[in-house]
């Protein structure tokens, strides 16, 4: 019996991971997806596309960044920083990105890959001069 439990969480922390790499591959083409949008030409006729080609074009650079981290196997990347860059990516009525906005959807992205990097976005402003007593 115990050692059948100790099985049991094994199988689960494989399919997480697993699901873990799917989705870094889901966003990566995604990213892909939006960064073609925004090269590509307006149309006349049609389709109007989910993410305007102006705020495309201003987050392409650093959606390949983010998307250069997403590929690479040997990086590290936390669950919940995933999570953040698929709202930001999937979800048309709280992402910026699917706004008129280019300057919030720019910061939303620059936050979104500051956490997927590793980095962790600033909560407060370091003093600059050091107080001498």
């Amino acid at each position: 019996m115990i050692e059948r439990l100790l099985h049991r969480g094994a199988p689960a922390a494989e399919q997480r991971l697993e699901r873990l790499g799917k989705d870094r591959h889901d966003l990566a083409d995604a990213i892909e997806a939006i960064v073609d949008e925004g090269e590509s030409h307006p149309l006349t006729r049609g389709a109007y596309p989910l993410v305007r080609p102006r705020i495309a074009r201003a987050c392409t650079p650093t959606l390949l960044a983010i998307r250069r981290v997403l590929v690479d196997p040997s990086r590290f990347l936390d669950p919940s920083a995933v999570e953040r860059l698929r709202l930001l990516l999937r979800d048309g009525v709280t992402s910026p990105l699917f706004g008129s906005d280019s300057a919030s959807a720019l910061l939303a992205v620059a936050d979104v890959e500051r956490e997927v990097a590793g980095a962790k976005a600033a909560t407060a402003v370091e003093p600059r001069v050091r107080v001498l007593r």
